[in-house]
């Protein structure tokens, strides 16, 4: 989930502002609690609800004033908003199994896995990427 939250956030990149894509890449926090609520069944104080949602407030009065000066980064935005909601989910898959392994063998196999990924990436792009 890292490597796909990486990528879309580098690919937002190139379609709307820097200040965009890191605004919505870190509303993070954002579904990692509400992924937390739904699925993982935790309570959140209020104190931390209330300075939550006065942060997404403000990003969204920040983003939507910036969606009607430049509606040509539509998709740049929403990439780097999906790049938030992957990073989320990885780091709510790896508190859930955190719960189950140790954190040993978790980055054992996450290291084994993105090496795999990693791979098969780059024998896909070796003749795209050398000069």
């Amino acid at each position: 989930m890292t490597f796909i939250c990486v990528s879309l956030w580098a690919i937002s990149l190139t379609q709307t502002s820097v200040a965009n894509a890191n605004l919505l890449h870190n509303m993070t926090p954002i579904f990692s609690t509400l992924g937390a609520w739904l699925l993982l069944k935790q309570q959140f104080d209020n104190r931390f609800l209330v300075g939550l949602g006065i942060a997404l407030f403000a990003s969204s009065c920040i983003e939507f004033e910036d969606w009607f000066i430049a509606p040509s980064n539509f998709t740049g935005d929403m990439l780097a908003l999906l790049s938030s909601v992957f990073c989320a989910g990885a780091f709510l898959a790896r508190e859930s199994l955190c719960n189950k392994y140790s954190v040993s063998t978790i980055l054992l196999w996450s290291c084994f896995l993105r090496a795999i990924l990693a791979l098969g990436f780059t024998l896909i792009m070796e003749d795209t990427s050398s000069p």
